[in-house]
Parts: C-alpha cells; sequence; structure tokens
C-alpha cells in the first residue's frame, strides 16, 4: 500500500508515477475523500475536546443545585452527534482504505518505461547454448519417450493443468529441490520454513494478492467445502477406510454405516447421501469434516478459482481451531505464509535481515491465461517452488536485491543451464514490486528464454499493509522492506534440464550436480 502521507503531500508525483505503469489514479476520488475525512476529523476532534468543558458545566451547576436536566439533554444530544460523525470518520476512512488497496506501487526510477514485455530491459546473459546434432525435442516429448510423464492420468485425476510424474522422473524433481533448499541454505544463509498451504484473506492482503487479484486464487470456506469444487457421486458402494497418508475419506452411499474413524492423516473427510448418520469421531489429523447432501444448504458461491461446495462442519472442527466463517486459500506462492510471518511485528534492527527460504506447493487458478501455454507443465495450476524472502532495513533494500538475484542465478549455473536475466519494464511488473529481475532459461524445445525467477523488491508496499516494522537506530518503530524471489521453481528447472540433457536416444543426462541426489544416477534411460 503506498504512503498516504505522500498522497497527501504530492499527489500529482504519485499520479505521473503510476502513469508509467499504465494506471491511472483515481486523484479526484481520492481528493473527494480526503475532504470528508478532515471535515469528520475536525468534528470528531472539536466534539472530543469540548467533553471535559461539558463535565465540568454540569458539576459546577450541580453543585450550584441547579437543575442539570437540560445539560444532561443537550450532552446527550452531543453524544449522539459525537457518535454519528466517528461512525461517519469511520467509514470514510475505510473508504480511502480500499481505494489504497486497489493501488500498485511506485516504480523504482531506475526501472524501464514500457508499455508492453517487448520493452524489458536484458541485463546480462550466462551460458552457451548447446548445439544439437539432432532436432532438440520439447520436455512434452521428452517425458513421452521416457514413459515418466503422464499428462492423460494427470487430466483423468485432476483436470486440464496439472502433471504427474513417475519414477526416477518423479525423484528428480525431489532432487532439484532439495539441491536448491541445500544450496541456500549452507552457502545462502537462508532458515528453511515450513509453512502452511492454507492462509487466511488477511496474510493475501498483506502480500498484495488481495483484494484485487482473489480470481487467481483457489479459496477454500470450512463450512462450505475443504476444496472448493462441487461434485456430484452416484449411488454406488464405495466404502472407504482410512489407515493412514495425507487424505483419507469415506464417501457413503444412501444405506450404510458412516461411522468412520479414520487412524491418522491431514485431512478426514466423511461424504455422505441422504438418511445417513454423519457423526464423525476423529482420532487424528489436522481436519476432520461431514459433508451431506440433501438437507443440507448447498448455496453455490464462487470463490475465486473453483466453486465451493456445500459442506458441513462438525464440532470437533471448532475445537481443532478451523473458524467456519474463515475463508481460507490455497498459497499462490511461499512467499505469503513466508512474508506473513512478520505481520504486526516489530522486529530488532540486530535481527535483520531476516533470510528465509520455503519449498512449498503452489496452486493457481491461471484465470487470465486462458488458451496460453496449454502444453506441458509450463503453466499449471500446481507446481512447487523454493522461495527465497528476505526483510532488511530500507537503506539496503537494492543492494540486497542484486545479492538475492545472484542466489538463484547460481543455481542456473551450478546445474550448468544457460540463462538472462532482465529488468522488467513499469507495465509488465507484479502489482506491489517496484522493482523485478526475471530470470529466464533457455529451453531448445520452444526455442525461447522463459522465466524461471522474479527477484522483486517490493519496498515499504507490502510491509505497510502488513504493520511489518523494526526499530532502528533511534528506537522508533519503521516499516521494513520486503524482497522475494524463486530460487527457483522447481517444475521450470525440471523442464530445463530435460531440454537442455536430452539425448539423441531419447534419454536424459542428469546434472553433475544432481547426480550425488540420485544415487549416482547419471542418465535417466528412454523406455525400450
Amino acid at each position: 500500500m503506498l504512503d498516504i502521507q505522500q498522497l497527501r503531500k504530492d499527489l500529482d508525483s504519485v499520479v505521473a508515477q503510476l502513469a508509467r505503469r499504465g494506471f491511472s489514479f483515481e486523484a479526484e476520488r481520492f481528493k473527494e475523500l480526503e475532504e470528508k475525512r478532515k471535515t469528520y476529523q475536525q468534528l470528531v476532534e472539536t466534539f472530543n475536546a469540548n467533553r471535559n468543558k461539558f463535565a465540568k458545566e454540569v458539576g459546577q451547576a450541580k453543585a450550584r443545585g441547579e437543575d442539570i436536566s437540560k445539560l444532561l439533554e443537550d450532552q446527550k444530544l452531543e453524544q449522539n452527534i459525537e457518535a454519528a460523525n466517528a461512525e461517519l470518520l469511520k467509514k470514510t476512512q475505510a473508504e480511502i482504505e480500499a481505494l489504497l488497496e486497489g493501488v500498485p506501487n511506485i516504480p523504482h526510477e531506475s526501472v524501464p518505461q514500457g508499455s508492453s514485455s517487448a520493452e524489458n530491459r536484458e541485463e546480462r546473459r550466462c551460458g552457451s547454448l548447446r548445439q544439437f546434432g539432432f532436432p532438440p525435442k520439447d520436455h512434452v516429448d521428452v517425458g513421452a519417450t521416457l514413459n515418466l510423464l503422464d499428462f492423460e492420468a494427470a487430466t483423468k485425476i485432476a483436470g486440464a493443468r496439472f502433471a504427474l510424474m513417475k519414477g526416477s522422473l518423479a525423484r528428480l524433481h525431489r532432487a532439484i529441490a532439495q539441491f536448491m533448499l541445500d544450496v541456500h541454505t549452507e552457502e545462502h544463509g537462508y532458515t528453511e520454513i515450513y509453512a502452511p498451504y492454507l492462509v487466511n484473506a488477511e496474510s493475501l492482503r498483506g502480500t498484495g494478492q488481495l483484494p484485487r487479484f482473489e480470481q487467481d486464487l483457489f479459496a477454500v470456506e470450512p463450512s462450505r467445502g475443504l476444496i472448493n469444487i462441487a461434485t456430484n457421486f452416484p449411488q454406488q458402494d464405495t466404502v472407504k477406510k482410512s489407515s493412514g497418508g495425507l487424505i483419507s475419506s469415506g464417501i457413503i452411499s444412501p444405506q450404510q454405516d458412516t461411522a468412520k474413524k479414520p487412524s491418522r492423516g491431514l485431512i478426514n473427510s466423511g461424504m455422505n447421501f441422504p438418511q445417513q448418520d454423519a457423526t464423525k469421531k476423529p482420532s487424528g489429523g489436522l481436519i476432520s469434516s461431514g459433508m451431506n447432501s440433501p438437507q443440507q444448504d448447498t448455496t453455490k458461491k464462487p470463490s475465486g478459482g473453483l466453486i465451493s461446495s456445500g459442506m458441513n462442519v462438525t464440532r470437533e472442527e471448532s475445537d481443532i481451531g478451523l473458524d467456519r466463517r474463515t475463508r481460507y486459500y490455497l498459497i499462490p506462492t511461499a512467499e505469503v505464509p513466508v512474508t506473513n510471518i512478520v505481520r504486526g511485528e516489530i522486529v530488532s534492527l540486530e535481527s535483520l535481515p531476516l533470510k528465509f527460504v520455503c519449498h512449498s506447493p503452489c496452486f493457481r487458478s491461471e484465470a487470465g491465461s486462458y488458451g496460453k501455454d496449454t502444453r506441458g507443465m509450463i503453466r499449471n495450476h500446481q507446481f512447487d517452488k523454493v522461495e527465497l524472502v528476505q526483510i532488511v532495513h530500507p537503506q539496503e533494500s537494492y543492494e540486497v536485491l542484486e545479492s538475492l538475484t545472484a542466489h538463484a542465478e547460481e543455481i542456473l549455473k551450478r546445474l550448468e543451464l544457460p540463462y538472462r536475466v532482465v529488468t522488467l519494464c513499469t507495465v509488465d511488473m507484479g502489482f506491489a514490486a517496484a522493482k523485478t529481475y526475471d530470470i529466464e532459461v533457455w529451453l531448445p524445445g520452444q526455442n525461447a528464454y522463459r522465466e524461471i525467477s522474479s527477484c522483486s523488491n517490493f519496498e515499504a508496499f507490502q510491509a505497510r499493509r502488513m504493520q511489518a516494522r523494526f526499530r532502528n537506530e533511534k528506537g522508533k518503530p519503521e516499516l521494513v522492506h520486503t524482497l522475494n524471489g524463486s530460487g527457483l521453481a522447481v517444475g521450470r528447472t525440471l523442464i530445463a534440464i530435460m531440454e537442455n540433457y536430452q539425448r539423441a536416444d531419447g534419454g536424459v543426462d542428469i546434472p553433475l550436480a544432481l547426480q550425488p541426489y540420485m544415487s549416482g544416477l547419471k542418465v535417466i534411460e528412454p523406455t525400450r
């Protein structure tokens, strides 16, 4: 969020800077709301100042034995007017905040002016493009030759824009993430974080995804459905007995006994049809729920990604911390939970910089990407990423942006993958960023550089929304600066390895840096 004091002092300058990134700020609306705010604030302050004077007059009149009923009536009237003005002030301040929540960050002066991604500025290239003695395939065809990348099964299981990996390819995917974590924690000084994959709306407001980009998220409402997708089941015998794992569910048809007792797991749910006993007794896990049809309120509410389904929340769920009134969201990036570690906190000067790294799945609806990158794993609803986050002193944030970007680059250097770094122009930057470097890896199967990491400095934009502060040299609270970047996107790194390390026989060589994570395996052989 922008500094409202800066808007009040130099509105024209802020409007001009926002126009650089193609954003038209509602200056007249802001002026109108500011005038209302000042009027109500002055009235409230006047009433506050008169309150003690009024109380003194009542006390003096009472001491003189005078009738104070008229004074008390006047006081009550004044209090009612004061309360009304205070409410109007609060409402106006909320309108100003809502206006500012939709305003992007101001671009740093070093960011190139541009009207499209074609005007991003290339900063450097690293690595030589491999010369193949055969026409290079893209990762989809390489995966098909290996028989280890199955999009058909993924579509059957979940739908479009999902991938299923098997065998040594799945292991390579895991090895890539572990390698990244080891480099960043052991050599670059980051602290590893395991964070929730579900977050509340306040966390997403803090990092800037809400309210503007809710359509890009997958929402979850405990009172309506754990995963927001409307599903109808036939009346079939599908009794399940969960013994463990991440998800255990009982999908029961009408005349069945639904007294299920899952033994453990992150999610235990019973989905019931009519005339069933839906009493659930979870014995462990994070979430247990009962989903019933007919006699329930199954009003569907679009949640920004899919459609939330009708679901009952049992008393046990409340006992373990789920708030029925809260909408949760699957994280679009680990930036959200990790950056929000400092939301509402005042950290010490000595603790800065805070350096965090987190490997997590990421979930995105890709609402604005219809028809783009529909082939393969380039743009999926679910993908893994190793995220770098730093919380720093404001005076050091641009120096840190360079080092954080270098940390991400180091992974590509170790894997010997050619890449380039570009500075995004004003219109291509993310909503909350003041400056962004994109790292783009070379994909010979596409004959193009494709983004594998975005490293951004948000200055105080996120910190102001989160009220994340530190005590400065004078001991006074001051907003921190936040930065993050992918270090790297795991799936796209796998794609880059498959395409750059492919062999004429259809196999894929394993980069030297990853061989220790693969028990010394040097090549993934094609299916014969």
